[in-house]
């Protein structure tokens, strides 16, 4: 009888675990890098209690070894080396605000319903549910999804979270099924158009041919019968795949290689020529310009925007000013931007094709060219450009004006450059204040008053302290203090790193501190704006001037805050950033003023705003600028930044790709010196932090690094 073989596995191991990494996830990081380490313990074999506890410290890295070596007393065995490190990475929990975040639990796109409940079950484990945790992810699911299945759980009775997962779930695959059939009907649809047109325009004597499509795309005559090119065959176009006929209303040629049959142009058919945007080369005064669009060779124009109504393009990364015209047929360049284009490459083909001025003779454009157009920083869309001869100013035509997305069908209106806060007077106005609302600081009167010694400021420093006293006094800042006071800080005045010209008034208020009670408020992780930020497209960002300069402090508590200076004692009227509150109170103020509106987070002073579109995005902007401004609060106009397909915010860049490194971190990181000794190595490695997430391996990489940062380790 045969012996069984033994069959030798090879088992790959672990990554070390990076214990510094999302802090705000360890406890769950922890959990998933054990549960895999004890699937490779077993796949490998490893059974002996002490083995397996020394290959969980190997595994698992130096800086975890480094935190083993701290437990006291040292764990024997591997269950005690588990349970010690599991204690370790756990954190105090806070139900309230692990609730928070399983109430902001959305469905991802990506996400089926079956993931999107482990994900909940996951959350829901630190939030004390007990035995009702079903229910509240029932309840969460049912909150989540969209109104059609909303409906149909809620039509449910006695609706268990197995029955709602069931119908979810059915549903989605019936959306999934449906969807596979509608794009086999599509595709079959257009296989069976294209051999239709291919029978009714091919040649007799070539249609059994095999070799026919390949001859037409050798033979250096063909013209494509689509876009006019003389470069390629029809089936071989690209370039007219987006496009829509002007003519006939079909997609997949231009115009001027349509074969439908022209109108009928009895005076009852006849089409009325419509008036469009054109200078003439004579003067710069705008005239009304027409064509029709019943000759094969012929393109309409005209226009419903004023002529301000202009947008910057990038023509083939050449950039050109545009007027938008959401009435033209074509788009139209002058000589001197096909100059230019022709400079970067671009190819222009003859053409002849008549455009009317009214009342003037018809200008033939002679020239024209297909080429990518678009909005820096956005998707390019290919159109066609008719050059005509002049100085006459860009045009640019409905499709692709719509494509682009700077013409909105049915508003009859079109989206231009100008300043959002135009529409808003006063929201850039000086210091804004907060209406109905001051900030109260919590003083413990048990703490004894401290009057710190007056600190001197330098003779070259204080006019211009004086005068920045005297703006903040003129802005209600602050106001002088007469008579005795029992809490006295000091300030400390230094030059602006960006503009040294400017100082920068700083009140050291260690000493008052220790009196005021910490108000305490949550601000957002960055896990949670990437999670609402997901399928945003559109980005803005707010900045409000002197932030907390614009809270009111209660008179009653304001003494605290006294200074001196040597033009004598000051205290604040408003929030200063000195209060250990501050951060705090100003976040969760700022987040009242906008809350409801799904399209906008604050952290601190900036606020950013995004929308899945334009429309989407503009909708929750205006109704930001319009809570800021009837709340009296005021922007920073110098900071804002509008309408942006990527921001930089919170120290990341957010775009409709996801998060990215800030590129200034990333050359700073590069170009960063030497460090020398272990303090300077303390803070490269803290800026390299800062980008862990889009390092591969970080924790392995810089591990030689930390060790050197010992008290122990020789340099």
């Amino acid at each position: 009888m045969q012996q069984p073989r033994a069959i030798s596995i090879t088992v790959t191991p672990v990554q070390p675990f990076d214990p510094h990494g999302e802090s705000a996830a360890v406890h769950q990081r922890w959990e998933r890098w054990l549960r895999s380490f004890e699937l490779f313990a077993a796949a490998s074999g490893c059974s002996n209690d002490t083995q397996k506890r020394q290959l969980l410290l190997h595994c698992s890295g130096a800086e975890t070894q480094d935190i083993f070596f701290t437990f006291d007393p040292e764990p024997a065995d591997y269950a005690a080396t588990k349970t010690a490190f599991t204690d370790y990475f756990k954190p105090a929990r806070n139900v309230p605000y692990q609730r928070h975040l399983f109430r902001q639990a959305k469905q991802q796109e990506s996400e089926t319903v079956s993931q999107y409940v482990t994900r909940l079950r996951q959350l829901a484990r630190d939030c004390d549910f007990g035995n009702g945790a079903d229910d509240f992810i029932r309840d969460q699911v049912i909150d989540k999804c969209s109104t059609p299945l909303r409906t149909k759980l809620l039509a449910e009775k006695n609706l268990t979270l197995a029955r709602c997962i069931e119908l979810a779930s059915a549903k989605e695959l019936s959306e999934q099924q449906a969807s596979a059939i509608a794009a086999d009907e599509k595709v079959f649809a257009a296989k069976h158009s294209y051999n239709r047109q291919n029978q009714r325009h091919r040649p007799a004597n070539h249609d059994s041919s095999p070799s026919y499509s390949q001859h037409r795309s050798q033979n250096p005559a063909v013209q494509c019968d689509r876009c006019g090119s003389k470069t390629h065959s029809g089936s071989e176009c690209r370039c007219s795949r987006q496009i829509t006929c002007y003519k006939c209303r079909k997609l997949g040629h231009f115009a001027s290689m349509c074969k439908s049959k022209p109108a009928n142009k009895s005076p009852q058919n006849r089409r009325t020529r419509r008036p469009v945007h054109f200078l003439n080369d004579g003067d710069q005064t705008t005239d009304n310009v027409g064509t029709t669009s019943e000759e094969e060779d012929e393109d309409y124009v005209f226009t419903i925007a004023p002529a301000d109504g202009t947008v910057k393009l990038l023509i083939e990364e050449e950039p050109v000013e545009m007027i938008v015209d959401s009435g033209a047929s074509c788009n139209i360049i002058n000589s001197a931007v096909a100059a230019k284009l022709k400079r970067r490459g671009l190819e222009f083909e003859s053409c002849h094709r008549t455009i009317h001025p009214y009342g003037s003779p018809p200008v033939i454009a002679l020239r024209c060219t297909i080429a990518d157009v678009q909005i820096a920083g956005r998707t390019p869309v290919t159109a066609e450009f008719l050059v005509i001869p002049g100085s006459s100013p860009p045009l640019l035509g409905r499709l692709t004006s719509e494509a682009l997305g700077v013409l909105h069908i049915g508003v009859n209106h079109v989206r231009k450059d100008q300043d959002p806060l135009s529409q808003y007077p006063g929201i850039c106005d000086g210091i804004g204040k907060l209406k109905h609302f001051e900030v109260a600081l919590h003083i413990d009167k048990t703490v004894p008053p401290v009057a710190r010694k007056h600190s001197r400021i330098p003779f070259h420093l204080r006019d211009k302290v004086a005068a920045e006293l005297k703006k903040f006094e003129t802005e209600d800042v602050i106001e002088k203090v007469s008579g005795p006071t029992e809490w006295m800080s000091r300030i400390v005045a230094a030059p602006k790193p960006k503009n040294p010209n400017d100082i920068r008034i700083c009140v050291d208020m260690r000493e008052a501190n220790k009196a005021i009670l910490r108000t305490r408020h949550v601000t957002p992780t960055l896990e949670e704006l990437v999670s609402d930020m997901n399928n945003a497209t559109v980005f803005s960002k707010l900045d409000l001037r002197s932030g907390y300069h614009q809270l009111v402090l209660r008179p009653e508590c304001r003494y605290i805050t006294t200074f001196s200076t040597h033009c004598g004692l000051y205290r604040y009227k408003r929030l200063s950033f000195g209060v250990n509150s501050a951060a705090d109170v100003f976040q969760h103020t700022i987040q009242t003023v906008i809350e409801g509106i799904t399209g906008a987070r604050n952290v601190s002073d900036d606020i950013i705003i995004f929308g899945r579109d334009q429309r989407d995005h503009d909708r929750m902007l205006h109704e930001t600028l319009r809570r800021i401004h009837d709340s009296g609060l005021t922007l920073n106009q110098k900071k804002c930044v509008f309408s942006q397909p990527q921001v930089e915010f919170y120290g990341f860049i957010f775009s409709g790709e996801g998060l990215k490194p800030d590129p200034a971190k990333v050359r700073a990181l590069r170009e960063a010196a030497t460090p020398s000794n272990a303090t300077e190595l303390r803070s490269f490695l803290g800026m390299a932090q800062y980008s862990a997430r889009f390092i591969e391996n970080f924790a392995t990489i810089t591990e030689l690094l930390r060790q050197l940062t010992k008290q122990d380790a020789a340099w």
